[in-house]
């Protein structure tokens, strides 16, 4: 089943619609996701095995999930969806 989201909840802003590239973590969600790893710049960027931003969102759930913020069945939905090169 696909589903549309708003274009507002996409971009990252300040509040007054700037687009904002600051790097501090604001809230807890963001604390975690600046302690899982990106994955490297890869010299083949269309090996569907190398790591790519898919591995990194996995691997963000899964804390997420180790620290109690989102249940385990988040997991299982990240794991499922079909991956795009």
């Amino acid at each position: 089943m696909a589903h549309s989201l708003n274009e507002q909840y996409i971009a990252d802003t300040v509040g007054n619609e700037r687009a904002s590239a600051d790097t501090t973590a604001r809230d807890r969600l963001e604390s975690v996701a600046t302690t899982v790893q990106p994955p490297g710049r890869s010299p083949n960027p269309f090996d569907p095995s190398a790591p790519n931003c898919q591995d990194w969102l996995q691997d963000y759930v899964r804390r997420l999930v180790e620290e109690g913020f989102i249940g385990s069945s988040a997991s299982s939905v990240v794991q499922t969806a079909p991956r795009v090169i």
